[in-house]
């Protein structure tokens, strides 16, 4: 089995934070390799949080532009739409060799997790037998989350709203090359892209529920676990509920201070400037 951990999440629900807290484990490669490098001395815990606060800031509408994306060479396999749901293991080894994916391949051969995201019900076959964590958006956080959608992913352009996500200004901060030409323009009222795009978005309703989201028969061949989104816009309870997942899926000790200082930046640049939409 290739070693790969899944977050899966709807956009905007702290997927990638929380993806990015795990890379502090010794058993998940970080999406920087320098700083996987430094892994083991007493470096990396100072360089990794640079790099975290570089990545996560306070300028929410540029957020997309900044995040950390993972450096691999997946063109074959979509996040969120169902390309690459049938490559299996085998296919996976020989198209990221192809590709002469050395970061991926490193770790394969160094038995690490690779980390990456899920943002769909389905579970592609060459993640059999591997792990996801799920955030289900539950009543509590949703008025954060569709207030931290519009903000993040969503915009207003030339008298049109826009989907930042397909827009090549932002995409082109995070790919070096623009694969697919995705709509990304919607000359709508205001209610009817409210609705359409940031409250009843056919995905944000899969995510709900346990049930909605495990509704694909893939999802019976990897290990769940699940994660509430008002678990983690509440800090202490983020950092009990991270240290169990290090234990749960036996990533090593969890280094708690430097996790405790990453989410005091995140707290300060991404929750709090929305206080009053976090649940008390």
């Amino acid at each position: 089995m290739i070693p790969v951990i899944f977050v899966r999440y709807a956009p905007g629900s702290c997927g990638t934070f929380l993806l990015t807290l795990l890379q502090t484990s010794s058993k998940v490669a970080c999406w920087n390799p320098e700083l996987e490098k430094l892994k083991g001395t007493t470096e990396f815990a100072e360089k990794f949080l640079i790099w975290f606060k570089i990545k996560f800031v306070s300028d929410l509408d540029n957020h997309i532009k900044h995040e950390p994306h993972h450096p691999y060479q997946l063109d074959f396999f979509s996040a969120k739409y169902p390309r690459g749901n049938n490559v299996t293991e085998s296919g996976l080894l020989k198209l990221i060799t192809e590709r002469k994916d050395q970061l991926f391949l490193d770790n394969i051969d160094q038995n690490k997790y690779t980390a990456l995201r899920l943002n769909k019900t389905s579970v592609p076959k060459f993640g059999y037998g591997n792990k996801i964590i799920n955030i289900i958006a539950d009543n509590k956080s949703r008025r954060w989350l569709h207030r931290t959608r519009w903000i993040k992913l969503f915009g207003w352009e030339d008298g049109k709203w826009i989907s930042k996500e397909n827009h090549p200004e932002f995409l082109k901060a995070k790919f070096k090359n623009i694969q697919f030409n995705n709509q990304y323009h919607f000359d709508c009222t205001w209610k009817e892209f409210a609705r359409n795009f940031i409250i009843n978005e056919p995905v944000m309703q899969l995510f709900r529920d346990r049930e909605s989201l495990l509704i694909d028969p893939s999802n019976n061949y990897c290990d769940q676990y699940f994660i509430n989104l008002s678990t983690i816009l509440n800090p202490e309870q983020g950092i009990i509920e991270v240290q169990k997942l290090f234990d749960l899926l036996a990533l090593g000790t969890a280094d708690i201070d430097l996790i405790r200082q990453c989410y005091d930046h995140y707290c300060a640049t991404n929750l709090i400037p929305m206080k009053k939409f976090i649940p008390k």
